[in-house]
């Protein structure tokens, strides 16, 4: 018997073998939610707030994640269009959710660094100016705002792994 192929036969089928290219180990994306991102805010948008509604909780296939479906309506050109969201824990279908420079802090908003305050909890923050939040992404976990620099246009958060990193705003 040959013992150097056995390894090949045992083991289990890891979540990260699906995702890649393959031939048996292909995961199946058809009913895949998309990713969540932030668009790059117009003039007309970064001085306004817009209300949005959560319509559909969806689950992202590969990250496993829990995403919202978010219709928000844009008053002053009469129209309504859809945005992808991480679902943050207390967020229920039907609550209305602000976005922009003159919204408040609540649950589920979306603001920009410098008008949180100091030790809040925060997820999917913008490193830098228009990349869509690339820190603490995934479901559950937070970053912590722990100064803020309006002079030099820096906030110092702690990431979840206990490190500090500068973001930009």
């Amino acid at each position: 018997k040959n013992t150097t192929f056995s390894f090949m036969l045992m083991g289990k089928i890891l979540r990260c073998q699906r995702k890649g290219k393959g031939s048996i180990f292909k995961m199946n994306l058809k009913k895949n939610s998309g990713s969540p991102k932030y668009t790059a805010l117009n003039k007309i948008e970064k001085n306004k707030k817009f209300k949005g509604i959560v319509t559909k909780f969806l689950f992202d296939r590969i990250c496993h994640r829990p995403n919202l479906k978010i219709k928000i309506n844009v008053p002053d050109f009469k129209l309504s269009y859809y945005e992808l969201f991480i679902a943050v824990e207390g967020l229920y279908t039907g609550k209305t959710i602000f976005c922009g420079l003159k919204s408040k802090l609540s649950l589920g908003y979306v603001l920009p660094v410098k008008k949180i305050p100091l030790g809040s909890s925060i997820c999917n923050v913008e490193e830098k100016n228009g990349d869509c939040g690339t820190i603490a992404r995934s479901s559950g976990t937070f970053c912590i705002l722990i100064t803020v620099l309006h002079a030099k246009k820096i906030a110092k958060i702690k990431l979840p792994s206990k490190k500090f990193k500068n973001c930009e705003f």
